[in-house]
């Protein structure tokens, strides 16, 4: 259970925050870093889910390395758009 929270809303959820805290210094810091390994361990975690503790969609529907792959690029895609974001549009918003 904990598993699946992690890759489906705990590790959105600190993306998602992290994009404003990374606006708020408008420029690069140890919370890039931290972005990007919540990013990439969202993906070792659904790995992890659906090869060795038969994982599930979230449609609760059995999950395959098909469903990983398209999980893959979905965050790499998601990550990368808030990363510019945060270090485009969100500078100073905060303030």
């Amino acid at each position: 259970m904990i598993v699946r929270l992690s890759w489906l809303a705990i590790g959105p959820a600190l993306l998602f925050a992290l994009t404003f805290k990374i606006g708020d210094t408008a420029r690069f810091s140890v919370l890039d870093i931290l972005f990007w390994v919540v990013a990439a361990g969202m993906v070792v975690v659904r790995y992890l889910d659906i090869a060795r503790l038969g994982g599930q969609t979230a449609n609760c529907e059995p999950a395959g390395m098909r469903d990983w792959r398209r999980y893959v690029i979905a965050v790499g895609l998601a990550a990368a758009g808030l990363n510019a974001l945060a270090h485009t549009l969100l500078v100073g918003f905060m303030n």
